[in-house]
């Protein structure tokens, strides 16, 4: 006996109908939601450029850590936010800008201990959560926030680097440069 399944599979054209609108909808919610995150991408590149436009107009001298992006990735906890910052791309950007506007880019090396270090007498610190905002030398006693003391010890890279390098692959430690203006170089 031969059974006719032509009729399961002929919809009512209202189903069809249906099934159609419910197609043209989910295309234009992801085409919706592709706009919103391309509109989020552009203004973070658009922040990301002016920031760094206006830090190598102003300041003569940059100070950053190389920071291995990648192993911080991997932390559950932190890896989303830390992909949408785009320090790489900031750092990028920094590097051609500082180049063009005839600022120093420095970059402290990866593994430099710049908050586990006390600024003060340089006893460095084994471990330092990430929740510990605040914290005491153990040799001098003196209580550093976190985010100062790393800049402190930053700062003291520049100072005490005689001809540190720059994002031009210049290592005359900026003596040939005009500290004056710091104009467009272009």
């Amino acid at each position: 006996m031969i059974i006719n399944l032509a009729y399961r599979y002929e919809l009512d054209p209202n189903v069809q109908q249906r099934i159609l609108c419910a197609k043209h909808d989910r295309i234009k919610s992801s085409l919706k939601l592709a706009r919103q995150h391309r509109k989020i991408g552009n203004q973070r590149c658009d922040f990301l450029h002016k920031l760094s436009t206006k830090l190598a107009k102003a300041t003569p001298v940059i100070v950053v850590k190389d920071l291995c992006i990648k192993e911080m990735l991997q932390n559950p906890g932190l890896s989303r936010r830390i992909a949408d910052m785009g320090w790489s791309s900031f750092i990028r950007m920094l590097e051609y800008k500082t180049c063009w506007y005839g600022s120093r880019l420095i970059k402290a090396p990866r593994f430099y201990a710049s908050t586990k270090a006390c600024s003060c007498c340089g006893n460095t610190l084994k471990a330092l959560p990430l929740n510990i905002r605040a914290w005491s030398c153990l040799k001098c006693e003196m209580r550093h926030d976190r985010d100062i003391n790393a800049a402190i010890n930053l700062l003291k890279i520049y100072t005490e680097s005689t001809s540190g390098i720059n994002a031009c692959e210049d290592s005359s430690g900026g003596a040939d440069q005009q500290s004056a203006s710091h104009g467009s170089m272009k």
